[in-house]
């Protein structure tokens, strides 16, 4: 997907990620978003952490960038997150989608939904693009970037740079909560092998350029980047890459 961006994007790409790197407080991560801004024209931001139960969606950490004092009071005041089809509807696979779309998943049977999206449409916040991030195991909390771009259609690389960045931005706000966290001892538990398909990784190359390069198969690649994920306890690769960068493997 990356070599479909421009140079530009992809340093700009580079960039972002560095900066998710310098994060320390939650007024850097608006630093981070700014920057994003010039690849994404979006009028405003927000990003969300939720727990989801069999009851509930439990909204554990919200940052707003950009959206109204008046919205963001009602949105909180009325538990919007229970009924906003962006933070309800959020794909598992951890690609951007668009906010009609979230829509048309919704349906139009709930009324608490539908009074939600005329409420939201009078605010002239109606169209955009959104992505999530299941993290890996029991914990099962997402983390949710929508954004309000007032366009109903969306270029094709929106959809690419938004899912670079997402995994960066994620381990940014993780290790605002916890420092430190446990990425010592990274650099042991990956082979040789391992790091330096992850580094090629960075590059935006396949498993095929990979292979090509380090002289072996695809298949021997496919299988490091199994062992990667399960060391690193990612699914995809922008998330072992993120957490490669942020452990400086690469």
């Amino acid at each position: 997907m990356l070599s479909e961006l421009s140079k530009h994007e992809l340093k700009a790409i580079l960039d972002i990620s560095y900066k998710c790197l310098a994060v320390d407080c939650r007024g850097d991560v608006a630093l981070v978003l700014d920057r994003l801004r010039e690849l994404i024209s979006f009028r405003a931001a927000a990003i969300a952490v939720k727990e989801k139960t069999k009851d509930a969606q439990i909204v554990l950490d919200w940052i707003n960038h950009g959206f109204s004092p008046e919205w963001t009071k009602f949105y909180t005041d009325n538990n919007c997150c229970e009924v906003d089809p962006v933070i309800v509807c959020t794909k598992k696979d951890g690609y951007p989608f668009t906010w009609k779309e979230a829509r048309l998943d919704a349906g139009k049977d709930d009324k608490k939904t539908m009074n939600f999206l005329h409420t939201a449409q009078d605010a002239g916040i109606y169209n955009g693009i959104a992505v999530s991030n299941h993290s890996k195991g029991p914990d099962s909390q997402e983390m949710i970037i929508a954004m309000d771009t007032g366009k109903e259609k969306t270029p094709g690389n929106w959809y690419i740079i938004l899912h670079s960045v997402l995994p960066h931005i994620q381990e940014a706000l993780k290790r605002i909560k916890t420092p430190k966290k446990e990425t010592k001892n990274i650099r042991m538990e990956l082979s040789e092998r391992e790091v330096e398909t992850l580094k090629w990784a960075t590059e935006g190359k396949s498993s095929w350029e990979i292979g090509q390069i380090m002289g072996i198969s695809e298949r021997t690649i496919k299988f490091h980047f199994s062992n990667i994920f399960t060391k690193l306890n990612v699914v995809n690769r922008a998330q072992a890459v993120a957490i490669g960068i942020s452990c400086g493997l690469i």
